[in-house]
């Protein structure tokens, strides 16, 4: 009735049968009455009761009757073992053996303010609210969905103050949030669990990038996780963005893009980072540059975004100082909603000159016949004597091991021999960092490229097939949609370029490996009008290698021959000296740094890394050994790092303040940079919801109460049995009473 089924109120539904047993006392009744004769008397009128009392005494006998049929009813009902909600007296709370992973929402997107809290702040306090419900058994942690999840506790807690203390160390938000990934995270904690109640609690905004939506093999994969423990568990989502409109007015800066992280004093440094726009309508909106926390006013610029769409801010900044400089550009705008996305930055390594090693394998004396003289003197002029490069040439047979150390980027231009011990050395200097540019010229050979450089392991996935010509009246030139990344972008945007134009009449032709497990990847950065690739790059080990399938010479191209050759030198030892993963990392890797020799072990073991919202890592200190056969046991310099950053933004290196020395001194800065998918206002729509509802069983609660309703409502219920017992008694009792009164008053129980 009302659809509500029997299953829904009795334990024991099947022992309502017994419900017919309340027509026995009826039965019993009708059975036991008997006829007697009746014979009047002369006195039979005296003794005659009264209308009255006849009525009262049926009335009584009626009411022993309906108090025998509630005692075998009393007694079904107990059987079946009736049950009632007892939540909405008492409160729905846990009935213990349970475990709860709760995901707050980490994002960018959560810095959405009501005008008196944020998004953040009503998870949170979502969340610390949920904490009482639990009872005393239950285990619970927290995990900071960022761009990677990050568990605030090593294991699930039962202290109600310690798991608050979590909640409340969480710092404010900032980057993207991959709620999937966080989910993931969760299963894989609550695998570990013993008890028979295990949940999933999302507290997150309606916006859709975090959910993954259309990476069907991302939630395949999520739940196979699932349904892999014995006790699947329940996921919750929890929209602590209800009662708010949508995104209409939000700004946001993606990644600041540059030429090279790395670079020398006076250095033109060309910067450019996108910027979106989530309203309807187009705005002017003025962009800031600041260099180390000082703003630079000059280079302030004021851009127009289109309605709902994307521009791009580009400057050009010089600095002067050497060391880790940082440059943030920030977008001002008003009534902004997010203001969390409002920052970019990047970090831009100063030294004073790049040290280049040039190495031939030409047995000329005379140096303008070797192939490195146009390189040598395009990059370093005699009449230049502040070069930002100092470059230095030697042929291969005099290289030492030493002189690896010394150079920020190696050039191997045209080498077809070399000794079993230099590919190990050259191995240990791109372990450091250093950089790699190999030149694959006219003397090289498809067998000596394979032994000296694949081989020994330095270029794997690549290989030289055989050497290409183009025909004399059309030479090949460089494809301008072949240059992409940000170093060379510049000499297809510029205007009056002429890299360009410069004729190749050979070229090596390569085959790239397809395996796409291949480790480390190749992938060409320019290409030629013939498709074939110009300049391929890899990385191995934390430096960079470029191999150009072309003469740094005359001999095959009119490169040098090019105003933009000197440029084109520039970017390339640049980019190869300046690996990203110096100073601008991904979320999650770590930031690592050489640390001065002069820094005593003392302060070493001080320092920290410090970053948003006055956060600190103490600093791992790490001093490796290494040794190669030219030159065994070379010591490597010390190095400070750490893993444990879970914050995007700046984080610098500090040495803390002491006795003599009132402010922390910073050894170097760093730019944690963030997924900007977050960038984007789309919400999930209501097809996304049944979705995640219908295919990938998550459920959906509006409020606090709506999620212990529905979480804690079967461990809410009571049994009534108990009560009915003590119905039973009171039915028994008061049928004996009613009897011994209609036998004292002279009747049967027919």
């Amino acid at each position: 009735m009302f659809g509500v089924r029997a299953a829904d109120i009795f334990l024991n539904p099947a022992a309502l049968a017994g419900l017919a047993g309340i027509l026995l006392p009826v039965i019993a009744h009708l059975l036991s009455r008997r006829r007697y004769d009746v014979v009047d008397w002369a006195a039979m009128q005296f003794l005659a009761p009264s209308r009255r009392s006849r009525r009262r005494l049926r009335l009584e006998e009626l009411l022993l009757l309906l108090v025998r049929m509630l005692i075998v009813g009393v007694i079904v009902f107990a059987m079946a073992r009736p049950i009632i909600s007892s939540g909405r007296l008492f409160g729905f709370h846990s009935g213990g053996s349970r475990d709860v992973v709760v995901i707050i929402d980490g994002s960018a997107s959560m810095s959405r303010s009501d005008g008196l809290t944020t998004l953040h702040d009503r998870a949170l306090r979502f969340a610390t609210e949920f904490i009482t419900s639990l009872s005393p058994g239950d285990g619970m942690t927290v995990i900071d969905a960022r761009d990677l999840p990050v568990r605030t506790s090593g294991s699930l807690l039962q202290d109600r103050d310690q798991n608050r203390l979590l909640l409340s160390s969480i710092p404010p938000p900032s980057g993207a949030g991959s709620l999937l990934t966080a989910c993931e995270d969760a299963v894989a904690i609550l695998g570990r669990s013993s008890q028979a109640a295990r949940e999933i609690i999302v507290c997150t905004d309606r916006q859709k990038a975090g959910w993954q939506i259309t990476d069907e093999t991302a939630w395949d994969r999520f739940q196979d996780l699932r349904n892999f423990p014995a006790v699947k568990p329940q996921v919750w989502v929890h929209d602590v963005s209800s009662g708010l409109e949508p995104v209409t007015r939000n700004v946001s800066l993606g990644q600041v893009e540059a030429a090279r992280s790395f670079t020398v004093p006076g250095f033109p440094l060309q910067l450019r980072v996108p910027v979106r726009n989530a309203a309807d309508v187009g705005i002017e909106v003025p962009v800031q540059v600041s260099i180390d926390g000082q703003r630079m006013a000059g280079l302030d610029q004021t851009i127009s975004l289109p309605p709902a769409g994307d521009s791009s801010f580009q400057t050009t900044v010089q600095l002067h100082d050497q060391g880790t400089h940082v440059i943030s550009l920030k977008a001002v705008a008003d009534e902004d909603a997010i203001p969390a996305d409002d920052v970019s930055s990047i970090a831009i390594q100063v030294t004073s000159a790049l040290n280049v090693l040039m190495i031939h394998q030409s047995e000329a004396t005379d140096p303008v016949a070797q192939n490195t003289f146009f390189a040598a003197m395009a990059l370093s002029a005699p009449e230049n004597t502040a070069p930002w490069i100092r470059t230095r040439t030697m042929h291969i047979s005099h290289v030492t091991a030493a002189d690896l150390q010394n150079a920020q980027v190696v050039m191997l231009c045209d080498i077809t021999e070399t000794d079993a011990q230099f590919p190990e050395a050259l191995q240990a200097e791109l372990k450091k960092g250093t950089g790699l540019l190999i030149e694959a010229g006219p003397q090289t050979t498809p067998a000596a490229f394979q032994r000296t450089f694949v081989d020994s392991g330095l270029l794997t996935g690549v290989a030289l097939t055989r050497p290409e010509s183009a025909p004399e009246d059309a030479p090949a030139t460089i494809a301008p949609y072949s240059l992409e990344v940000p170093w060379l972008a510049r000499f297809r945007e510029r205007k009056g370029t002429t890299l360009l134009t410069a004729a190749f009449r050979n070229w090596w032709k390569t085959q790239i490996s397809d395996d796409e497990e291949q480790t480390p990847a190749v992938w060409p950065v320019a290409r030629l009008t013939t498709g074939d690739p110009l300049l391929l790059q890899t990385d191995h080990e934390n430096g960079r290698i470029l191999l150009l399938t072309s003469s740094i010479d005359t001999s095959w191209n009119s490169l040098p021959s090019q105003p933009d050759y000197v440029p084109f030198l520039h970017e390339a030892l640049f980019h190869l000296a300046s690996p990203d993963s110096t100073r601008n990392v991904r979320f999650g890797e770590l930031l690592s740094m050489t640390l001065p020799p002069d820094l005593s072990k003392a302060d070493a073991a001080r320092l920290v890394f410090a970053g948003p919202y006055q956060t600190a890592v103490p600093a791992e200190i790490i001093t490796p050994t290494d040794s190669n056969a030219i030159a065994p046991a070379v010591e490597h310099p010390r190095t400070a790092q750490t893993n444990a950053v879970r914050l995007s933004g700046i984080h610098v290196l500090t040495k803390p303040a002491d006795g003599s020395n009132s402010r922390p001194e910073i050894l170097g800065s760093f730019v944690v940079n963030s997924d900007h998918s977050e960038d984007s206002a789309e919400l999930l729509t209501a097809d996304d919801r049944a979705q995640l509802t219908d295919q990938q069983q998550l459920t959906f609660v509006s409020s606090l109460s709506d999620l212990q309703q529905q979480m804690y409502t079967a461990e809410s219920r009571t049994e009534l049995w108990s009560l009915l017992m003590w119905l039973f008694l009171a039915l028994l009792l008061t049928e004996v009473w009613l009897t011994r009164r209609a036998i004292r008053q002279g009747y049967s129980a027919g």
